[in-house]
């Protein structure tokens, strides 16, 4: 069975997929590219498509980056995804994120202080992630 790393390894990055590649690197300020993003690569087709709804997903919106890669590694811990999880703690680690709290999000899926709008987003996608059931409209009223 082949792994991510060899598809990584095995695919050629043509100039329009290095053109690519930039871009994420620039818009989620990495000094590297992503796997996920490479494994996409193997056709430009689907790395083209998928680009533009991954980027708007963790760059645009009012729930800040931060935010969203601090969820993004508490549900990665929780599903036990170790590769997304790595992933996002080094995203936090790159824009700021106290390594304390990122090791709070991996061993409780949660922080334990910090900004308390934070901890509820987090305390209510980690949640969801759980159960999708487990949301009522006082959750919603509540965050908001």
């Amino acid at each position: 069975m082949r792994t991510i790393s060899q598809v990584v390894d095995d695919g050629v990055a043509t100039p329009e997929i290095e053109e690519t590649f930039g871009k994420i690197k620039d818009a989620l300020n990495a000094p590297f590219t992503p796997n996920f993003f490479k494994v996409w690569a193997v056709s430009h087709e689907s790395l083209k498509g998928i680009w533009p709804v991954m980027n708007h997903i963790l760059t645009s919106g009012r729930v800040g980056r931060g935010l969203k890669e601090m969820i993004f590694v508490a549900i990665s811990s929780l599903k036990e995804c170790h590769y997304c999880e790595a992933a996002h703690y080094a995203f936090c680690l790159n824009i700021g994120i106290p390594k304390e709290q990122i090791e709070s999000l991996i061993q409780n899926h949660g922080i334990e202080s910090g900004d308390p709008k934070e901890k509820a987003a987090i305390d209510f996608a980690v949640r969801l992630a759980k159960n999708s059931h487990a949301s009522s409209e006082q959750d919603f009223q509540e965050l908001r």
